[in-house]
């Protein structure tokens, strides 16, 4: 195709006036075309969809009927800065001559764009969900107790309330139950046999004797010839009579023998005294 040149003119009202220089044609022709994308590009400017990059919109494209959602015009902001944006001229995806437009999410400072999460979290709040008021009470039931923290009841503190103090005493008259031990002045017995005789074995435990023999004059000694050197019961005359205790043997007594028996005493001494009770 030969060169041709063109003069660009614009009317002023009353006659055409030149603008610039003559032009190649080649050079009018890019320029309308330029011109005609712009103009498509401003009246789709309020319809666009943002990817997060150039795979994610060609996926969307790829998807049936989406396509058929577009108009001339639709922009495609990709968030990937370092890709140019697009927009639809009816068949397919051009990147825009214009330049990127970077629009960073919304933050607490900054206007921007919403994500698509927040976006799902904002559609799933009830309306007045943050009307929210706290009441001045709580029933007991919705606080979570564990070991440390419990609740008590009126019967509980009433019975601890009844209980003795941790260091306390206690008469004689109020222990109506086990033993007293010897340390406190007891015997460490729960029963006695009638007429038994209670005596300190050791410093911690007691002996029991019990009562003589029926109808024989005994008397209880404590000397250091019986067993151990514990109290015993002796008889006043016999083999183990008080006079062998006391070492006064057959000879000479100064103390006399007191015996009750049926019958008489065997070697009487002088003083001595029978009890007969044979008759």
């Amino acid at each position: 195709m030969a060169d041709r040149n063109i003069q660009m003119k614009h009317h002023n009202g009353t006659e055409w006036e030149k603008l610039f220089p003559k032009t190649k044609i080649e050079q009018v022709e890019a320029l309308a075309a330029l011109l005609s994308e712009l103009e498509v590009i401003a009246k789709g400017a309020s319809r666009a969809r943002v990817f997060a990059t150039v795979a994610a919109l060609d996926a969307w494209l790829a998807v049936t009927g989406n396509k058929a959602t577009l108009q001339v015009g639709d922009n495609f902001y990709i968030e990937d800065v370092a890709v140019p944006d697009y927009w639809w001229n009816g068949t397919e995806k051009k990147p825009l001559s214009t330049e990127k437009v970077i629009i960073a999410l919304a933050s607490a400072t900054v206007d921007g764009l919403m994500s698509k999460a927040d976006f799902a979290k904002l559609s799933n709040i009830a309306a007045n969900a943050n009307n929210y008021t706290h009441p001045t009470n709580h029933p007991a039931s919705v606080i979570t107790q564990d070991a440390n923290n419990r609740f008590v009841s009126d019967a509980e503190k009433e019975t601890w309330n009844a209980k003795s103090a941790g260091a306390h005493n206690h008469n004689a008259s109020e222990i109506n139950a086990g033993t007293m031990p010897v340390a406190r002045g007891g015997t460490n017995r729960t029963s006695q046999a009638a007429g038994n005789i209670n005596y300190a074995t050791s410093t911690t435990a007691t002996g029991v004797i019990a009562p003589p023999t029926a109808n024989v004059a005994q008397v209880l000694v404590h000397i250091a010839t019986t067993v151990a050197g514990l109290p015993v019961w002796r008889n006043l005359t016999g083999a183990t009579s008080l006079r062998n205790d006391l070492g006064l043997g057959t000879g000479t007594e100064s103390i006399a023998i007191i015996t009750a028996s049926a019958t008489a005493p065997a070697s009487p001494k002088t003083g001595d005294v029978w009890y007969d009770f044979s008759n």
